[in-house]
């Protein structure tokens, strides 16, 4: 090592006490910056309660049903400890569908996630022109949307939860505002 050449110092790239502050400035906003976004990407969302379902849907002029008991009788292995829904129909065709479940637990709920991203996942390739298909998760949430064939669809499972709606796309800002009212948007 002592044959090789010493590096000459050149004066004008030493690091000054001002570019030390720079460095460090720019360091600290950089980790900064990512504590802030892991923070937000980690921030558990609130699920609705069962009342908080039944009194948005009646405050938009709608009139739920409590089928709870149904789905315990057709559907015991799914785990359902409340379900609240309403729908509208205009003849054999629904044009406006709400589904609230509570499962026993998060697993049961994501079980239902899965069943019901199945049927959408079929609806979408029933509908190859001019789908829109978003989805996302983060923390305790899972979501996805989906318009196709005149239709919309809703689903987002935060915990235990698990809010389905559909419609046609003319009700579509509605269910999206029933769905932001009850705190169940993709951020």
């Amino acid at each position: 090592s002592d044959h090789l050449p010493k590096a000459k110092q050149n004066p004008k790239h030493q690091l000054t006490a001002k570019d030390y502050f720079k460095l460090f400035v720019a360091f600290s906003f950089m980790g900064l910056l990512t504590f802030v976004v892991f923070k937000v990407a980690f921030i558990p969302k609130d699920a609705a309660t069962d009342t908080q379902v039944w009194e948005t849907l009646t405050e938009h002029g709608f009139t739920p049903t409590d089928r709870t008991t149904l789905y315990r009788e057709e559907r015991p292995n799914m785990m359902i400890t409340k379900n609240i829904t309403y729908s509208e129909k205009s003849g054999d065709d629904y044009t406006l569908w709400f589904e609230y479940f509570v499962f026993e637990d998060a697993q049961h709920a994501m079980n239902g996630y899965d069943f019901l991203t199945t049927e959408l996942s079929q609806i979408e390739r029933n509908y190859t022109n001019d789908n829109i298909d978003v989805g996302g998760y983060r923390a305790n949430f899972v979501y996805r949307t989906l318009k196709a064939g005149g239709k919309y669809y809703y689903l987002m499972r935060i915990d235990n939860t698990l809010l389905y709606a559909y419609g046609d796309e003319a009700n579509m800002d509605i269910i999206n505002q029933i769905a932001s009212e009850l705190g169940y948007v993709g951020d």
